[in-house]
């Protein structure tokens, strides 16, 4: 296989006079599995259950309150936008790690190691997503969900996980959404959870609440359907226009969850200038994916479309994606999000061609989309004219005429289908089946009449941004950050002054996890530029989880009381995990006593040590 790039002479724009060069970029067939560092086609993740647990416990979500669900990045426009597909539902009784804690029962297994197994239902359900808190667990954990009387799970190991909370605390994301690890969607109305440690890992490691899951309404054994569901009569089946099959296999149906909300967008896999490379860039829209932890929960679907020409089966190719994928850049002016998948596509996905340059008016034009989360389907139009659209609030968008310099998006005007929930974030092609654009809204009607769509140009996010990923040199190095080392103190006394502190070197990340078990202690977070000072932990709140991530080589936590008055006296005892996620394979992390000058490393030894701590 040959890529190429192509620079065509200067077009003349009709609607600003303006000369651009277009840097056209052709498709590619995904000929054979690549592999991508640390991931696996979810097809590869089922693995046998260890045994159906008579002990397995069993608890129901709360039934629905008057929760409304609104996505924060929600637009309107006569009905485009994520097609809403799942709920919130609370977990009474699993809110906090001490009572997940209390209900595991863990059992031994025959390789002597341990196990336990939670099962949540919710009645009504089509699917579930299990919202699981994370506070502590072990890299060697896996973790499988499964239906009922199902004999093998989807499998993630619990450093997957870990890399998730941490890829989310690094983006900034608030402690409860960066600390929610959203499983994989369970078919049915209920779903286990079974946690497997191997020998010599202490069940006392896991710690984790279970507060919420998202209730889902449809799934992919229904063709994504909902009970409100029902795509208009005039859209075009895309297996009727086998020309596209190309731009058809790079567009997938994505699922997001946002706080326990579920949603339904679209998105097109791209190609890059790196004709060894097979990366999963991934473009959707902003309003689908505004975050990262909104991103950790991408599922995306392929292939799902109907199995021949105007037919009610789907496609016996579907596949699914799991893992979320890490958000590269994002746009509120073009609505762009734009991702790197954490799982290679599936084989027979294309990786989408692009073009960068200014889109011509009055071109031909396709988007390709699942309207409510159907069956792929395909739309053909006419760029109408350059639109500047802005948000007006979290429910809707208005865009104005404009030129080719002054605008973010096109508007385009259907002649043959249309655009409906659901088909947010999904591209718009031009003749030569270059992407040009992503769909950000537009409007909708019963009779398809004269409806347009607007697209957030592909160009400006291009210029703007992406072009460090699309147009990158072959030659790339990528460094891995991954748990490197780790240490755990059990019922450790924590004292008025500052003498313990939990610290790392060389961690690009370094993460505690902190149980006080009486009294009370205060964190300070430092390095060499920075202090900041949470509130004051007492034994009677759940589990904390604190990351600190900065450019300085030595990072440390430090437990005391902020003012301590008097002589130095025991204020609590705690349990405490401190990990150091690091791209260096030397990366270390140590208990630091300012008392003895100490420092005690995580195999147990000790040496004379001065830290660069304030």
């Amino acid at each position: 296989m040959t890529l190429f790039r192509i620079l065509i002479a200067p077009l003349l724009m009709s609607a600003a006079g303006l000369a651009v060069a277009d840097d056209l970029y052709p498709a590619s067939r995904a000929e054979s599995a690549i592999a991508v560092p640390n991931t696996r086609p979810a097809e590869d993740r089922q693995r046998p259950l260890k045994s159906l647990l008579p002990t397995t416990k069993r608890f129901s979500a709360e039934t629905p309150g008057s929760e409304i669900p609104v996505m924060k990045k929600r637009p309107s426009g006569g009905g485009i936008g994520p097609e809403t597909i799942g709920h919130k539902r609370r977990v009474q009784a699993l809110q906090t790690a001490a009572r997940v804690r209390e209900e595991l029962d863990w059992q031994q297994t025959p390789e002597g190691g341990r196990l336990a197994t939670l099962a949540i239902s919710s009645p009504g359900s089509a699917a579930l997503r299990l919202g699981v808190r994370i506070f502590a667990m072990p890299s060697e954990a896996r973790i499988r969900v499964h239906r009922p009387g199902a004999t093998d799970g989807i499998e993630v190991t619990g450093a997957e996980i870990r890399d998730i909370i941490i890829q989310n605390q690094t983006a900034g994301a608030p402690t409860e959404l960066a600390n929610t690890w959203w499983s994989p969607m369970v078919e049915g109305d209920e779903a286990s959870i079974e946690i497997e440690l191997p020998p010599g890992v202490d069940d006392t490691q896991v710690r984790f609440a279970l507060p919420q899951i998202s209730h889902l309404t449809t799934n992919a054994t229904r063709n994504w359907i909902t009970q409100s569901s029902g795509a208009l009569a005039c859209h075009n089946d895309v297996r009727c226009h086998p020309d596209w099959d190309g731009p058809s296999r790079a567009t997938a149906h994505v699922v997001v969850t946002d706080d326990g909300f579920s949603y339904l967008c679209s998105g097109t896999l791209l190609n890059d200038k790196d004709d060894a490379s097979f990366i999963p860039y991934f473009l959707s829209a902003e309003h689908c994916v505004y975050s990262q932890s909104v991103a950790s929960t991408v599922e995306t679907h392929w292939f799902h479309r109907s199995a021949w020409c105007n037919h009610s089966l789907p496609s016996t190719e579907r596949a699914t994606l799991i893992g979320g994928a890490r958000l590269l850049y994002t746009s509120a002016a073009t609505d762009t999000a734009f991702m790197r998948l954490s799982a290679q596509p599936p084989l027979g996905a294309v990786f989408a061609g692009w073009r960068s340059g200014t889109p011509r008016i009055w071109a031909t034009v396709a988007g390709l989309h699942h309207p409510q989360g159907e069956m792929q389907k395909i739309s053909f139009g006419t760029l109408q004219s350059y639109q500047n659209c802005e948000t007006i609030d979290t429910e809707s968008f208005g865009c104005m005429s404009s030129s080719a310099l002054d605008s973010n998006h096109v508007e385009v005007q259907w002649s043959s289908g249309t655009t409906e929930t659901g088909s947010s974030g999904s591209g718009l092609f031009d003749a030569g089946q270059y992407l040009i654009g992503s769909l950000h809204g537009g409007t909708a009607s019963s009779s398809c009449s004269g409806t347009r769509a607007y697209y957030g140009r592909f160009d400006l996010a291009y210029e703007d941004k992406l072009h460090e990923f699309l147009a990158a040199p072959t030659a790339i190095t990528q460094e891995v950050m991954s748990l490197r080392d780790a240490i755990y103190l059990y019922n450790q006394p924590i004292r008025s002054n500052t003498s313990l502190h939990i610290a790392g070197d060389k961690c690009d990340v370094l993460q505690l996890v902190l149980d006080v078990k009486s009294g009370f202690t205060e964190l300070r977070m430092q390095d060499s530029a920075s202090f900041a000072y949470p509130d004051r932990i007492h034994d009677s709140a759940a589990m904390f989880a604190y990351a600190l991530y900065s450019d300085a080589q030595t990072k440390a936590f430090s437990m005391q009381e902020n003012a301590p008055i008097g002589a130095d006296r025991e204020i609590g005892t705690a349990t405490v995990f401190g990990y150091c996620f690091s791209t260096k394979a030397d990366a270390t992390v140590f208990i630091y006593d300012s008392k003895s000058g100490l420092c005690r490393l995580s195999d147990g030894t000790s040496n004379a040590c001065t830290p660069a701590l304030h």
